[in-house]
């Protein structure tokens, strides 16, 4: 049960930081081929923390 839960605030979790990558990338960056390896990169830092957030909450559920 824990990591469905785990995997349901992950993906959660990314939704909102992609949803903020692309906004901010949209209005502050031309549109190129860098642009679209950046959003790449940005997504896989985005993956990383979105697990980490997850862990992190959960841990502080579990302390409550």
């Amino acid at each position: 049960m824990e990591k469905i839960k785990q995997i349901l605030l992950t993906i959660v979790y990314f939704i909102v930081i992609v949803f903020i990558i692309n906004k901010l990338i949209n209005l502050l960056l031309p549109w190129n081929f860098l642009t679209d390896l950046f959003t790449l990169w940005c997504w896989g830092v985005a993956v990383i923390v979105s697990t980490g957030l997850a862990q992190y909450t959960l841990r502080k559920v579990r302390e409550l």
